[in-house]
């Protein structure tokens, strides 16, 4: 991930872009780093976001996983220990701006959190893959389609994953 992201921020850069970085961050380091994205984003009238790392779904919401997460947890501590990708997109898309939002993470069956204390019968249900994430306008774009890993090893000759690859050929086109 680290050469991935170094390519895709190098290319929203040369396409004009302020870029800010967050590299194996814990918990509350993630939290206050996307509290300063946020402040800095306030006014933008585009707001790109690449992450690229673990995810999960519960509960009809997706989180990423910081450095440090447990991959076991109570249903009580998810929002303890987890950043909802739903709410890191309310937090730092202003309400004008156009959203895109480029998610490289596996889509497997086997999600890389266990709850300790599963409940099937609640409808808020089990842990499962990163699901479909709605923004008030923008798109989403992922590096898999659920229920499949990513590529993430960069093929032979090639410093980054074929996603991120493709991204940053893409991004500077103009008009997108």
């Amino acid at each position: 991930a680290d050469n991935d992201i170094g390519a895709v921020c190098a290319a929203l850069m040369r396409t004009g872009f302020s870029v800010q970085v967050v590299r194996d961050a814990d918990f509350l380091t993630l939290q206050q780093r996307l509290a300063d994205f946020a402040d800095a984003a306030a006014e933008a009238s585009s707001v790109i976001i690449y992450y690229a790392g673990h995810g999960f779904e519960y509960s009809g919401q997706n989180f990423i996983v910081p450095v440090g997460a447990p991959i076991r947890t109570s249903r009580n501590d998810i929002d303890l220990q987890y950043v909802s990708l739903d709410s890191l997109v309310q937090q730092v898309v202003p309400d004008t701006a156009f959203g895109l939002l480029f998610i490289d993470a596996c889509r497997t069956p086997d999600p890389i959190v266990t709850l300790l204390d599963p409940d099937p019968r609640a409808a808020d249900g089990v842990v499962s893959t990163v699901g479909l994430l709605t923004i008030k306008q923008g798109a989403v774009l992922y590096s898999t389609a659920r229920g499949r890993p990513a590529f993430d090893d960069a093929p032979v000759g090639s410093p980054t994953s074929p996603f991120a690859a493709a991204l940053t050929r893409s991004i500077a086109t103009p008009g997108i």
